[in-house]
């Protein structure tokens, strides 16, 4: 198994095909979220509730998959951004959770439970509702393609 692969029996303890979702992982989602979101796609469920998730995660009431501090991180980086309220930075981390939840299980919903990047990035780039993610999905190039590109925008 290579290292962008979750080992699902090491986190739930069911044999399944691995999944590569360590792209989300940076964020800090944890693993059970991501499986639980995957579950509830596979079964085309409605969106799972905060006490489905905390019965999964182990996480009290309140709590989020992404951690507060990093969100706290993330928003601080903003040039002339205010601090932000507890609050206020719990509703983030629950928008970004909810996000990525409805992202995953759209794309599980076309491709498969085996998602990754290529999946998403052609998930993005072909519905308009995600149009804006555009940038931050582009399709991979190999390394000739690539290499083409900027000996061309170098002759010009």
């Amino acid at each position: 198994m290579s290292s962008a692969e979750i080992d699902v029996s090491s986190v739930c303890g069911v044999a399944r095909t691995p999944v590569r979702l360590n792209w989300l992982r940076y964020l800090g989602v944890s693993r059970q979220f991501l499986w639980k979101a995957m579950d509830s796609a596979e079964q085309n469920s409605p969106r799972m509730n905060d006490s489905q998730l905390d019965e999964s995660s182990g996480d009290g009431a309140g709590q989020t998959a992404f951690p507060l501090s990093r969100v706290k991180t993330i928003i601080a980086t903003v040039p002339d951004a205010l601090p932000p309220s507890s609050e206020a930075l719990f509703c983030v981390a629950k928008g970004a959770e909810l996000f990525i939840e409805h992202l995953v299980k759209s794309v599980a919903k076309q491709y498969g439970s085996n998602v990754d990047y290529d999946e998403v990035a052609e998930f993005v780039l072909e519905n308009d509702e995600f149009e804006y993610l555009h940038d931050f999905f582009p399709r991979r190039l190999t390394y000739e393609v690539a290499l083409n590109r900027m000996k061309a925008r170098e002759e010009e």
